[in-house]
């Protein structure tokens, strides 16, 4: 049966996975949060939905794949009653990640995460661990938008909009570069951790000039998640952004994606366009920011931008390094709005960035430096 216990005010969590190693490791990365408490654990979803009255709980953190009732059919359960509960739906990466996104959607669920393989290691596994926490965080601001637990400014920004847009003390202590690049002709982005939700802000404050430069991103996702992200960030920050194709010819108009599974990077025969391979991962990750900043740095100069959000470890740097050394403009995520201050605080403790700023002000320093303005 489900193991139960109380505390006030905190996000109360149910854990279900029929894994007793993975239940039990999403119960210490959940407890790791002073705010979070696990109310509950089961092997099934059956376990989950004959106990719900009596834990009541805020977030269901859930397996896919388990026996006698299947996370699916759990959500779809759930929602049915209790549409006040949030559902993370997790699967292992082996699952199609597409059709897992779709029916997770489909089902009803608030959110999905996949969990780490082999190949990313320890980066791997603690990216997993601060996603899962993030999550858990978000789901219950959403849910409850006037909620009462204190969170004591560890919820970023992106998630949080009445948070503080005061730099952080952290700036104080990194070297900035003076002198910023020429007008940009490209901006690239960089980010893992926390990443979706902190593209869609910017983005959002760069739509005009999307409209003048192109913009390329790479974020850290797995093989079927691209696509579905950039149909995200499309419909949530309001440019058109595409899952990039090798080949691809560099237009202005767009914000391109790299795939998941693929390094992207740039080429320039006649015209600057897209390329994409299927080598070993870098920074154990793929696609990696730096084939990105790298080539940019060769195709354009100084005449480079490049941000660097939120994200876990240091992939980046050595393609920053080189935007810098070409005289490239350089932005940094600060660290009171990063979800993981890891690969910004890299570029910004390494003396390569211009400036670091709070998320809501990274998109007002893009448009000064291009010298556009939104209109209206």
């Amino acid at each position: 049966m489900l193991e139960k216990r109380y505390t006030k005010k905190k996000i109360k969590v149910v854990i279900a996975d029929d894994s007793a190693f993975f239940r039990a490791r999403n119960v210490q990365y959940l407890s790791e949060v002073p705010y979070i408490d696990i109310v509950g654990q089961a092997k099934n979803g059956l376990e989950v939905i004959q106990s719900l009255e009596h834990v009541k709980p805020d977030v269901i953190v859930s397996d896919v794949e388990m026996p006698n009732m299947t996370g699916m059919e759990l959500v779809r359960q759930v929602k049915n009653k209790h549409k006040e509960v949030a559902i993370l739906l997790i699967s292992s990466a082996f699952f199609n990640a597409a059709e897992f996104t779709f029916e997770s959607l489909k089902s009803g669920a608030d959110d999905f995460l996949m969990k780490p393989i082999s190949e990313t290691g320890a980066e791997g596994v603690n990216s997993y661990k601060l996603e899962l926490q993030y999550k858990v965080k978000k789901l219950y601001i959403k849910n409850n938008p006037g909620h009462d637990i204190d969170f004591k400014d560890e919820v970023p920004s992106s998630i949080n909009k009445s948070a503080t847009s005061k730099i952080d003390t952290s700036v104080s202590d990194c070297t900035l570069r003076r002198k910023y690049g020429a007008s940009p002709r490209v901006v690239v982005i960089g980010s893992s951790t926390g990443g979706p939700d902190a593209l869609i802000r910017v983005l959002s404050d760069l739509v005009s000039v999307s409209r003048k430069i192109p913009i390329l991103v790479t974020q850290h996702i797995m093989v079927g998640f691209s696509k579905i992200l950039a149909e995200q960030l499309s419909k949530n920050a309001g440019v058109n952004c595409v899952e990039a194709y090798d080949g691809q010819a560099l237009l202005p108009n767009r914000v391109y994606l790299a795939p998941g599974g693929k390094h992207m990077y740039l080429a320039n025969s006649i015209n600057t366009h897209i390329k994409l391979n299927d080598a070993e991962r870098i920074n154990h990750h793929k696609p990696s920011v730096d084939p990105l900043f790298s080539s940019a740095a060769e195709i354009y100069g100084s005449a480079t931008l490049a941000i660097m959000l939120t994200g876990i470890g240091s992939d980046g740097l050595e393609g920053t390094k080189k935007i810098a050394k070409a005289d490239g403009s350089v932005i940094a995520q600060d660290k009171k709005t990063s979800v993981v201050w890891g690969m910004p605080g890299s570029v910004a403790k390494s003396g390569y960035a211009n400036a670091i700023l709070p998320i809501d002000k990274i998109g007002e320093k893009v448009k000064s430096l291009t010298q556009l303005r939104e209109v209206g």
